[in-house]
């Protein structure tokens, strides 16, 4: 039986933010982007766009401090 709105056992909660888009063809930030963290950019895996982090991104992460997005499981 398929139930798309039945909740799933260690799903984490949705982030209370509206998620990073590309500037060139609308992707979502998401685990499969590269990141430069030395310049605070990310890389669209799609169009290979490079893409600038909001400013209230850039100064909380770190390689150890990711975001929510960027997190694979």
């Amino acid at each position: 039986l398929y139930q798309p709105l039945k909740t799933i056992e260690g799903m984490p909660p949705a982030v209370a933010y509206d998620p990073i888009h590309c500037k060139g063809c609308g992707a979502v930030l998401n685990p499969f982007s590269h990141v430069d963290f030395a310049s605070k950019l990310w890389v669209c895996p799609f169009c290979m766009t490079r893409n600038h982090f909001p400013p209230h991104y850039a100064e909380n992460f770190t390689e150890v401090n990711l975001p929510a997005e960027l997190i694979p499981q």
